[in-house]
């Protein structure tokens, strides 16, 4: 069985939650943009991780039906999708649908690539990865905020949902070349 390389699973499991951390500095972007309060730019957090609970449960479920390699790629193709009908919806309700599609596809960048990683690695070498995959997830909210903030002074909330598109192709390339099933 060829295993998942340490990097890429790393940058796997970091993707969720710096998606989330991008969109915070965006917040003031997103209200002026689509006229809303604060309070409601701020429920996008509220769907997102409503729609990410989903998510895990669903993408769970399709490791086991339709194999880890399919379910990754699915799951980041469905990202790209919905991170680009994000990026360009003309109402705000279209907007939060959009988020909570992004947050319930990159959900699998958690659930499949743990499932991976356990498919992988035993004993002490597993141990050892999840020892640095939890000080890399401990940074993701650092490089998260910090892709949010420069990303948003640049352009507002769309420059950060195309760096969104821009990491998710860009994972979805590595996925596509490097994961076996």
């Amino acid at each position: 069985m060829q295993k998942i390389s340490v990097p890429l699973a790393v940058a796997l499991l970091m993707f969720p939650q710096i998606v989330e951390t991008m969109y915070s500095p965006a917040l003031t972007s997103i209200q002026q943009h689509f006229a809303v309060t604060s309070a409601q730019a701020g429920q996008g957090m509220s769907f997102f991780f409503i729609a990410f609970a989903l998510g895990v449960v669903f993408w769970g479920g399709m490791c086991d039906v339709i194999g880890r390699r399919q379910s990754m790629l699915a799951g980041l193709v469905s990202f790209t999708v919905l991170v680009i009908f994000t990026l360009y919806a003309t109402t705000f309700t279209l907007f939060l649908i959009g988020f909570s599609g992004c947050a319930f596809a990159i959900a699998v960048g958690s659930i499949c690539t743990q499932t991976m990683i356990r498919d992988s690695y035993q004993g002490h070498k597993l141990a050892n990865i999840f020892s640095i995959i939890g000080i890399s997830i401990g940074l993701s909210p650092i490089v998260g905020m910090l892709l949010g903030s420069q990303l948003t002074a640049f352009g507002g909330y769309r420059w950060v949902f195309g760096g969104m598109g821009f990491i998710v192709v860009g994972l979805l390339i590595w996925s596509y070349c490097q994961l076996a099933e």
